[in-house]
């Protein structure tokens, strides 16, 4: 089978692509503990993404709660401590 294939070409695991809606495939898959695969491209993108993404929050969370709040002053907005409660 799948997994003697796999262990003669030098592999860890067996993976499978299925589609979401082929319900049969997925628990056969499921049942025998294949995981779900992802290219590792895909899943590099969107690590390095949430990285981004987590850092660029960080940065705005400072900028309102420590500094001059320059984002809402280039919007318009007035500057945090001038806001009234």
């Amino acid at each position: 089978g799948a997994e003697d294939a796999a262990a003669r070409a030098g592999c860890d695991s067996v993976a499978c692509r299925v589609g979401k809606d082929n319900a049969p495939a997925l628990a056969m898959y499921e049942s025998k503990g294949y995981a779900a695969l992802e290219p590792a491209p895909l899943a590099e993108f969107r690590q390095l993404m949430g990285t981004l993404y987590g850092f660029a929050g960080l940065a705005h969370a400072a900028d309102l709660l420590l500094g001059p709040s320059q984002l809402p002053l280039m919007a318009g907005a007035p500057a945090f401590a001038a806001m009234e409660p």
